[in-house]
């Protein structure tokens, strides 16, 4: 390796790693998930009240430009960046401490320079006008909408893309023949031009149409046009919790599902019960997964939660063992034969384990069903790695006689078929009359080298982005790149800003507003 550069054996090119964090495929599983259980949120739209924006800006460019008979595509994403952007100056302009507003470093700068006016078109694009975005306010062309809102608005049924032009998308109405009880995106822009006041929308929309704007209209627009930490917008605001509320459409089309608004009842109810000091959102899924093992929640959100915890837990204990694997490999700095370096790290982690000179995998998990086998202390790559697959063989011997709840998890949830724990767990069952230290060898084998390199492979041939943490060749392994253990993170941290700026959540205790709407008495 050079400066992060895979040199050989890439003879005819040099191969710039991928720093991503699912490589050995298995996060997927908690995705698909909290996909699931919480439709139309996700890690990066933070501020709710942008549906509502979107609404009313789209609905606004056709209203304005319908007739026109130009590059009707281009128009549509010069207005929307440009009102991106002017809103980033108005948030900036109000508050410059607020967080959570796409654009708004770009925006405080813009500010910052004192400048008088205020070029939009300029701070948008580059000035060919060739749809360069370098140096501009977002690099991505398609701007915030896209980049961010766009495929959780379309999960919400709020801003479905045109037939005509797919790179564009205006606000549902009645005539999309939405079933009954969906909140329109052409109800919600009305209800946001409403909010803010006639003055306030057509000094915006002025502004967007003439390509700049000055501090006198960041002032006379900055009370209305609030982002963050608002419960006073009437209407507007009611929509936006009946929208959360609503069924689960068009993600979950085919059924009946409320998943989203049992998330939020669920979460409130945790808030208000459950949370303990300084743990906060973090122990959500832990604390539903307790309580679904205790027979105190069987519903098909609780059930989906239990899942989500145990997959997130496997995924994460599997990178450690994989960050121990190559921590170990690069130490030895060159190739190494993979039942070498598979049997060291097993025959460190048994001895991490117990001390008895042959045990099986059945014995070990009755180690850990006495509580003789726990979770303990470690200093070495070996313990690590042991700690690791204690917490996995733990999640097994919690669930393997969990029947009914399993079963019940797996019919709510039907269309989840990939490979997850509870596949793994039925390999478990076959395999508890087998030497543990053999089970070690064969599990790091199989399921981290042999996994690891298949799914580098798939990822290869789909993108061209190199994301192998080492090279293997004729049963040899070469270390290249460390890789990071992380969590996955399913929304739940958006979710409390958005139930923060509607007034139901309140320093991570739901208000007196939320308790009586989700009954939490």
């Amino acid at each position: 390796m050079r400066s992060n550069n895979h040199i050989a054996p890439f003879f005819s090119k040099s191969i710039t790693p991928s720093f991503g964090l699912n490589h050995l495929g298995l996060r997927n599983a908690a995705e698909d998930l909290f996909t699931l259980l919480i439709p139309g949120l996700n890690g990066v739209t933070q501020r709710v009240r942008y549906y509502s924006f979107y609404c009313w800006i789209t609905g606004e460019f056709i209203r304005l430009y319908s007739e026109q008979n130009h590059n009707k595509a281009e128009e549509y994403r010069l207005f929307i960046r440009k009102s991106e952007l002017l809103l980033a100056l108005i948030q900036a302009h109000r508050d410059p401490s607020i967080i959570g507003i796409p654009g708004i470093t770009f925006a405080l700068s813009t500010i910052a320079s004192g400048d008088s006016i205020i070029d939009l078109l300029k701070c948008v694009d580059r000035p060919d006008n060739n749809r360069r975005t370098e140096g501009t306010y977002w690099a991505n062309p398609g701007g915030i909408l896209r980049q961010y809102y766009s495929a959780s608005m379309k999960d919400l049924a709020l801003l479905p893309s045109l037939q005509n032009f797919p790179s564009m998308s205006v606000p549902s109405q009645a005539s999309d023949n939405l079933p009954e009880g969906i909140i329109l995106g052409e109800d919600l822009g009305k209800a946001f031009g409403i909010s803010i006041g006639k003055e306030t929308a057509e000094k915006f929309i002025s502004c967007v149409q003439r390509s700049r704007v000055i501090m006198d209209d960041l002032d006379a627009m900055k009370e209305n046009l609030v982002m963050k930490d608002f419960d006073d917008i009437g209407f507007e605001r009611e929509l936006l919790i009946d929208m959360l509320n609503q069924k689960d459409f068009p993600a979950n089309e085919s059924d009946n599902r409320f998943l989203r608004r049992d998330t939020i009842k669920l979460f409130l109810k945790y808030c208000k019960n459950d949370r303990k000091e300084g743990k906060d959102a973090i122990m959500f899924p832990t604390v539903t997964y307790q309580k679904v093992l205790a027979g105190e929640a069987d519903d098909d959100c609780s059930l989906g939660w239990y899942a989500y915890h145990i997959n997130d837990r496997w995924q994460y204990h599997m990178s450690v063992i994989f960050s121990c694997l190559l921590e170990m490999l690069q130490k030895e700095g060159g190739w190494v034969a993979i039942k070498d370096i598979a049997g060291r790290l097993a025959k460190g982690m048994y001895n991490a384990f117990v001390s008895k000179p042959s045990i099986t995998l059945g014995e070990v998990c009755e180690l850990i069903n006495k509580g003789e086998l726990s979770r303990f202390e470690f200093g070495t790559i070996e313990e690590e790695a042991a700690d690791a697959m204690v917490s996995l063989l733990t999640l097994y011997c919690e669930n393997r006689n969990q029947f009914e709840i399993v079963e019940a998890y797996k019919e709510a949830f039907r269309e989840l078929r990939r490979s997850d724990f509870f596949s793994l767990m039925t390999e478990l069952d076959g395999l508890l009359e087998a030497p543990f230290e053999s089970f070690l060898i064969e599990f790091i084998t199989t399921k981290i080298i042999y996994r690891h390199h298949t799914v580098s492979l798939m990822k290869y041939s789909a993108t061209r982005v190199a994301s192998n943490k080492f090279l293997m060749e004729d049963g040899f392994i070469r270390f290249l790149e460390q890789t990071e253990c992380s969590a996955t993170a399913p929304r739940i941290d958006s979710l409390i800003e958005y139930l923060t700026d509607l007034g139901l959540l309140k320093d991570m205790m739901p208000t007196p507003d939320a308790i009586q709407r989700y009954e939490l008495n």
